[in-house]
């Protein structure tokens, strides 16, 4: 449908089977991607610094105090592997114990998986989610076994969504720079269609940390 209409370039946010096959000479247009990219993959892109953002959330933590820190991520796309091996990072330098598990990247689905975390005990410290999807089927599982935050257990995750900021307490997330990822795909678009020639290149963006309520554990902060 591109080509039919002639257009003179796409701004494209990739699944990651697509991302497996794409080739940008099999396309009659310029490409940028945004949000997920592989190493080897041959066309501009505008991607979020996922292992910094995931080990500096992991690394706020635990600074509260947190030492079981459950992580749960996507298994099905790019991005939720990469913020797993900064949360590997972040607990292996701090000499705790990884606990991840990969999950479809479904609300429901995390929810199943929360649920089954919440009935351990002692319970998990923390329940870290890698998308808002995932964060909300951790939030639900929390409201509906009555555990409170972030006394029982805090939470957190990825994408500043508006629901995050509405809760009580509010959630501590990783909030993606939308505004800045639009202005470089467009820029990196801009720059292509003028110099089709040119060498690929990769805009890498650093998250921004919103601490909140849902992760402020006073009682068991560390000094400084």
């Amino acid at each position: 449908m591109m080509r039919d209409e002639n257009v003179s370039g796409v701004i494209l946010s990739p699944t990651l089977s697509l991302l497996k096959h794409l080739n940008t000479g099999d396309y009659p247009f310029p490409l940028v991607l945004v949000d997920r990219c592989e190493r080897d993959t041959d066309a501009d892109a505008v991607v979020l610094d996922n292992f910094d953002a995931s080990h500096r959330l992991t690394e706020h933590l635990i600074a509260q105090g947190c030492r079981s820190i459950v992580f749960l991520y996507g298994s099905v796309g790019s991005t939720g592997p990469q913020r797993h091996q900064g949360y590997l990072a972040a607990m292996l330098a701090a000499g705790l114990e990884p606990q991840a598990e990969p999950i479809a990247p479904r609300s429901e689905r995390a929810r199943e998986v929360a649920a089954v975390l919440l009935q351990r005990r002692p319970l998990p410290d923390a329940l870290v989610a890698s998308s808002g999807l995932v964060l909300l089927g951790i939030a639900e599982a929390i409201k509906a076994a009555g555990i409170k935050v972030p006394t029982d257990t805090a939470i957190a995750g990825f994408d500043d969504l508006p629901w995050t900021s509405l809760m009580t307490p509010d959630i501590t997330v990783m909030r993606q720079p939308t505004n800045e990822i639009g202005q470089a795909a467009i820029r990196l678009l801009l720059e292509r269609v003028a110099l089709p020639e040119r060498a690929v290149r990769r805009v890498v963006l650093r998250g921004e940390l919103l601490v909140r309520g849902s992760t402020q554990r006073k009682e068991y902060a560390l000094p400084g």
